[in-house]
């Protein structure tokens, strides 16, 4: 822990020099395909990991790739905020951790589902996050820590959502919630999960959340759009550490499954409002950019917002970060235009 403190205290203070200073450190300004500027502070945080040699997750003994993640978590995160109630339980069988800032009886509620590339990431990795979103949305905040793989391969994690869900929509009134509203959501696999929820709601004519917040989702797991070859390389999430994650959680399995491709579904009609938010240097760019435009054109409704200058897991950045920061803030407002039914 104190090893944590030190190197979160050096990184912040590099980070908060002078931004012509930090320019000499890091290098010249880069720039995407698009011609979108790489953020400062987020260039600097991938050149300074580079250079301590930080282990990339697809190098590691799953064991290990999970612990780094919640150690990288706590390293780059915000401020642990207080709360008036967290409780970890079960949802069904899901294990979950429950978030209520305070808001009083009938508050709507999110059902968010971690990142991780279906095979690392937990409760602990995105508990900063869960606890800022709650008390910057005004809303209570169920976590879930599906089955990662491979020890539970496709299709558990779509399962134990589902699951989740049906047990989120039954239990609502006793964790002082409103079964009618509830958006699900998640980050990146998480994101993948909370959309392919609501395809498999649909499918099975269960009640379908009111809305998804969909966080640079994966949305295709060909990884055939052009950003996986154009930002593979160097933007912390890479085209390995993508195979290392798809091999696990797919095998020798199809990768066109709609439970696992959402993009494959042959429709979209009648699935919730959603917010899709992609990143600039990010390889699921192009694939979150083409679903929130297919969703649109299909008669979801749908808010669409590139954040031009960051990379994939930025909401766990926003302790050095200082756009990762206030992106976070627009993800809050973001859930709240979702509660209030205004996204259109």
């Amino acid at each position: 822990m104190m090893k944590t403190k030190l190197r979160r205290a050096v990184l912040k203070a590099l980070l908060n020099l002078p931004p012509r200073l930090l320019r000499r450190v890091v290098g010249p300004a880069q720039t995407n395909d698009r011609g979108d500027l790489l953020e400062l502070q987020t260039q600097a945080l991938l050149y300074l990991s580079e250079k301590g040699g930080i282990p990339r997750l697809h190098t590691l003994p799953v064991a290990e790739a999970r612990a780094q993640t919640v150690e990288d978590a706590s390293l780059v995160g915000g401020k642990l905020l207080v709360m008036a109630n967290v409780t970890d339980l079960l949802a069904g069988d899901v294990p979950a951790r429950h978030y209520d800032p305070g808001t009083g009886a009938k508050s709507p509620l999110l059902l968010f589902a971690h990142g991780g590339g279906f095979v690392v990431g937990d409760l602990d990795s995105h508990d900063r996050f869960c606890r800022r979103i709650a008390v910057e949305a005004g809303c209570h905040v169920l976590a879930l820590h599906y089955g990662l793989a491979p020890e539970r391969p496709f299709p558990a994690a779509t399962d134990d959502a589902l699951s989740a869900w049906r047990w989120a929509r039954e239990n609502a009134e006793k964790l002082g919630c409103d079964a009618d509203r509830i958006v699900i959501g998640g980050d990146s696999a998480g994101g993948n999960l909370a959309t392919v929820t609501c395809l498999r709601a649909q499918e099975e004519g269960l009640p379908m959340p009111m809305g998804q917040l969909l966080i640079y989702p994966g949305i295709d797991m060909t990884c055939q759009a052009t950003s996986h070859q154009t930002l593979g390389k160097g933007y912390f999430l890479e085209s390995e550490m993508i195979d290392f994650f798809v091999g696990h959680y797919l095998g020798e399995q199809d990768p066109t499954h709609v439970h696992a491709s959402p993009s494959f579904t042959p429709s979209c009609a009648g699935l919730p409002p959603a917010v899709v938010v992609t990143c600039g240097f990010d390889p699921l760019r192009d694939e979150g950019d083409a679903w929130a435009e297919r969703l649109a054109r299909e008669g979801v409704p749908t808010r669409h917002r590139c954040e031009p200058g960051l990379v994939h897991g930025y909401i766990n950045m926003d302790g050095l970060v200082d756009e990762a920061a206030q992106a976070n803030v627009r993800l809050a407002d973001d859930l709240q235009a979702l509660f209030a039914g205004t996204v259109t």
